[in-house]
């Protein structure tokens, strides 16, 4: 047969199925040459091209046992149209024989294995018990001649099995298709999310160079939210980025600045951009330990920029793809890769972790644990008194269904992900979905977001860096840049902690903030929006909405006006200026609550707090103070503990300012709270002292 070399777009049953090859055009009727010339191409695993040429043979005989279990078998190796294999697949199972050749056009029937291949589609048609009765049947088939096929029988049986079980019980969520304008009729998979959620990035094989397997390579495209909620059209990330072969979305920074993504390079490897002007640069891989010989395929970070967690199929795992984690050591570099254990990884693939902001929650995709079949998605989370992850649980149905569903993550407050799935309703093959959780759990942790700008509006030409450091003791969390182009920034800060917040310019430091988030506290969101000349004035300029005054984690600076019934005047507006950073800090034991006013820390504490009274003219204070869920016996509850120290704390403050002879009008209390924290009590606080005491504090912040 003469062969020419062109490009087809081919159309397959469903109209969706789009297959662009360089192959030669099927001969219409010509049975034994497209079956001669499908096979070749199943030989070469190019399923889609294949199908083309078995299509034009069924076309010549619909009869054929064997023509409908190619077709089946073809469909079963698409990567969106598994489902369309059992109507052939039902037809090949009428007429088996176990004398079967597989390259003879004349051969009429299927072969014994076109059960085992049955059961299967009934697995993806969800009809799990059909799928159990052919895989069994297959089973006894093959007796013990094949003890391997027979353990892979067994597994798909329990993923039968496990569906029936999360079937049964659904997930309350909503799935919602992304739309047209990010998925279309080529496979659109690796969702990754701004932390605002208004910037998405993605993998698409749409447009491009045609790879071997018949479609286009993969390129990273890019869509923004627009103020209706709609997205804008998809377009190319950048010029630096895709190449002529493979680039592929793997996750972002916090910050929205840093790229991580995947290219073919070196067997697959792990590479990084980060954008100069609003343009994404060139992408540099990363170190030698991440990426080897071997095939590296995904990495996410954590919020705080510190631990990197990848996948990869390097020798030494528990088999397949596993995830490993490196930390960010002093030096700024990399740790060597040590792989997550046996807890997470199974002898079958893992892929595509994401960590949380809340750098506990690990999601991730795994063809082993409790699977409904293919990559399911599963949660950890990570202990952080010995850092051992939980036992994995799957996210069930709807989010998990028969066939591959992969590239998790979810919003910052966790009530809404985005994933790849291929479901019905589609516009193609993969498709990116957002799943909305009606039951989950609000994260705790503090979204900080905002703008800085020129009021020009011209792109930011200084180097504008937010540096977060532990107020306490002065340890480094994140170093965060605003999109030069929009001047949009956000950062992730963890529950449990105070926070010095600086906003730094071409190197010099011009105004900073304090944010307590407390431990126990719900998620909470703080916007800012800066006018960079009001910046490097040292100053912030923000407007705070009445009602989260004195609630919520976000604390603000007051002027002298008075607040009237704890809230400010209406349209307010709140001015956070350069300050010292006043914080005392005590840890108590058991059922202890006042403080010593001797105390050498307390006495510096409150002639920091007059010297800012001289500068500034006034201050404000606030308390948490907290205590552990350990039983108490000289109060009547564990929140009256914490109640007493709070209140004892603010008496002891008033009583050494008023004996310094301060005017008590320029001290303000603009909150005080108490919380019962920590792990629930076991009866072994003399083990576990060490974990309980932490929670037995008060901390005092004067603004």
């Amino acid at each position: 047969m003469l062969r020419r070399r062109l490009a087809l777009i081919v159309s397959l049953v469903c109209a969706q199925l789009v297959a662009v090859a360089q192959a030669p055009a099927p001969i219409p009727g010509n049975y034994r040459e497209n079956f001669v010339e499908g096979n070749k191409l199943i030989e070469e695993a190019n399923w889609p091209m294949a199908l083309v040429y078995f299509t034009e043979a069924y076309k010549a005989d619909s009869t054929v046992a064997n023509v409908n279990y190619k077709m089946g078998v073809c469909y079963l190796n698409t990567s969106s149209f598994k489902r369309n294999s059992l109507v052939y697949l039902r037809r090949a199972a009428k007429n088996v024989t176990r004398n079967y050749d597989p390259f003879e056009p004349r051969e009429k029937k299927a072969p014994e294995n076109t059960f085992y291949f049955l059961a299967q589609a009934y697995h993806y048609n969800f009809q799990f018990d059909s799928a159990i009765s052919y895989f069994e049947s297959y089973k006894a088939i093959l007796g013990i001649r094949d003890p391997e096929m027979t353990k892979e029988i067994d597994m798909r049986i329990n993923w039968c099995n496990n569906a029936k079980e999360f079937m049964a019980t659904p997930l309350a969520v909503t799935i919602t298709n992304m739309g047209d304008s990010i998925n279309g009729i080529h496979p659109d998979y690796g969702a990754v999310m701004s932390i605002d959620e208004n910037t998405i990035y993605f993998t698409s094989r749409r447009f491009g160079e045609t790879a071997l397997d018949g479609g286009y390579y993969e390129d990273i495209l890019t869509c923004e939210k627009k103020p209706d909620g709609t997205w804008t059209s998809a377009r190319p990330i950048s010029p630096y980025i895709n190449t002529p072969t493979n680039e592929a979305t793997i996750s972002l920074s916090t910050d929205g600045q840093s790229l991580f993504l995947y290219r073919d390079d070196n067997g697959g490897d792990i590479y990084s951009s980060t954008t100069m002007n609003g343009e994404w640069m060139a992408p540099l891989p990363l170190g030698s330990d991440i990426n080897t010989k071997y095939w590296e395929t995904h990495a996410c970070m954590s919020a705080d920029g510190n631990t990197l967690y990848f996948v990869s199929d390097r020798p030494g795992g528990f088999g397949g793809r596993d995830i490993y984690r490196c930390v960010k050591l002093p030096n700024q570099k990399w740790s060597r890769a040590l792989n997550l254990g046996p807890t997470i990884n199974t002898a079958m693939d893992e892929d595509a972790p994401f960590i949380h902001p809340d750098q506990h929650t690990l999601f991730f995709s795994s063809k082993g644990h409790k699977s409904m079949g293919g990559f399911d998605i599963f949660f950890t989370v990570k202990n952080d008194e010995d850092g051992s992850w939980s036992a994995p649980a799957n996210m069930a149905y709807p989010i998990n269904t028969p066939d591959d569903d992969v590239f998790y993550m979810t919003s910052p407050d966790g009530k809404r992900a985005y994933f790849s799935s291929v479901r019905e309703g589609g516009y193609g093959e993969k498709d990116i979905y957002m799943a909305e959780l009606q039951q989950a759990t609000t994260q705790a942790l503090t979204l900080m977001k905002g703008r800085i700008y020129n009021a020009d509006g011209s792109p930011l030409t200084q180097k504008v860096e937010i540096t977060v450091n532990n107020s306490l003791n002065g340890e480094l969390i994140g170093v965060y840049r605003p999109n030069s182009r929009t001047g949009n920034f956000t950062i992730i800060l963890p529950t449990g902690g105070t926070y010095q917040i600086s906003y730094v310019v071409d190197g010099k430091e011009y105004a900073n903030e304090i944010i307590d988030v407390p431990a126990g506290s719900n998620y909470d969101v703080i916007d800012r929006s800066i006018d960079l000349r009001d910046l490097v004035l040292g100053k912030i300029r923000s407007d705070v909405p009445v009602d989260t005054i004195g609630k919520g984690n976000q604390h603000v600076t007051l002027p002298g006006d008075s607040l009237v019934n704890n809230k400010p005047p209406k349209n307010y507006k709140a001015e956070l200026t350069e300050h010292h950073n006043l914080s005392f800090t005590m840890f108590f034991k058991y059922n202890i609550s006042s403080i010593d006013p001797n105390d050498p820390d307390f006495k510096n504490f409150i002639d920091s707090c007059i010297a800012h009274i001289n500068k500034y003219g006034d201050i404000s204070f606030r308390i948490t103070a907290a205590a552990s869920q350990v039983p108490t016996k000289k109060f009547s509850s564990n929140k009256a503990l914490a109640e007493d120290r709070a209140t004892k704390a603010q008496t002891v403050v008033d009583n050494a300012l008023r004996a310094k002879g301060v005017d008590m009008t320029k001290v303000k209390w603009v909150k005080v709270t108490a919380y019962v924290l920590g792990p629930q009590y076991k009866t072994d606080f003399e083990k576990k002292k060490k974990v309980y005491e932490k929670y037995q504090y008060v901390k005092i912040r004067g603004y």
